[in-house]
């Protein structure tokens, strides 16, 4: 925006103006105002390094715990047949394992079922259920009636259920060496064969 120039009117109004200021007396210069408290200084946080990215997997559905039973619940399901036990002795070991140790009944219940499933699929016939014993709680005294091994005791009752009665045939605790009292071997019916086991 450019300036206008003054015309004569403004010009004789300007210097009348002027001509009637008088200058300041001395006076001492004004004090400075006093400085504010200075806040103390207030640390940024150190950035944070970015996070890597997590992947978000679909939750399994929530499973209702079990009753916790003082002993595994009695279910119509017979231990390990011959040909399961054969087949152990014979390929020194089980076709496949899944240790549950350390994950809650409802992750423990889900991995289960999925694993028992991949396992018949891929023509596994004895499998090795790790749960282990479960902790020992040192604050409880020797006649304390709570058992420890939650998984342990909720694995037998989660085989005799709909969900995986079609895969398993049967179970029994495991050989000291594959994890004794703290282990099961799993043996799964054969794909495809409607329920029924055959060797």
């Amino acid at each position: 925006m450019s300036r206008r120039k003054l015309t004569d009117a403004d010009q004789r109004d300007w210097d009348k103006v002027a001509s009637s200021v008088r200058p300041l007396e001395k006076r001492p210069p004004p004090k400075k105002p006093e400085k504010a408290r200075q806040k103390p200084a207030v640390s940024k946080p150190e950035p944070q390094p970015a996070k890597k990215p997590v992947s978000i997997q679909p939750r399994p559905m929530p499973v209702p715990p079990m009753p916790v039973q003082a002993k595994a619940p009695v279910v119509n399901t017979p231990g390990i047949d011959q040909f399961g036990m054969r087949k152990l002795k014979r390929d020194k070991g089980p076709d496949a394992r899944i240790d549950l140790h350390g994950m809650t009944q409802t992750e423990a219940h889900h991995r289960l079922l999925t694993f028992l499933r991949n396992a018949q699929a891929n023509g596994a016939r004895v499998v090795l259920v790790i749960t282990g014993k479960g902790r020992s709680d040192p604050q409880q005294d020797w006649w304390n009636e709570h058992e420890r091994g939650v998984l342990r005791r909720a694995v037998p009752g989660w085989l005799a259920t709909p969900p995986f009665r079609p895969l398993v045939s049967g179970y029994q605790s495991a050989a000291r060496g594959h994890g004794g009292e703290g282990a099961f071997y799993v043996q799964l019916r054969r794909a495809g064969r409607g329920g029924k086991d055959q060797p």
